[in-house]
């Protein structure tokens, strides 16, 4: 437990050398962080797509959303 809590912290350190986060950076972890939890929460609900698909998906329904505006 003491080398996870260890391993934590040196994580946390390590964002914290990196504030504050560019425009750029804040983008790619909302992106990532979404993608993650979608396919997270749609695996709990039983979903078969895996983590590749549900990125492509979300991915594409992005586009096709910046492409109509």
């Amino acid at each position: 437990m003491q080398k996870l809590l260890d391993l934590i912290h040196q994580k946390k350190e390590q964002l914290d050398r990196s504030r504050p986060l560019s425009d750029a950076q804040l983008k790619n972890l909302k992106n990532v962080y979404d993608i993650q939890l979608t396919y997270n929460s749609n695996a709990i609900e039983g979903s078969t797509l895996t983590h590749s698909e549900t990125k492509l998906i979300l991915n594409v329904r992005v586009l096709q959303l910046v492409v109509r505006a």
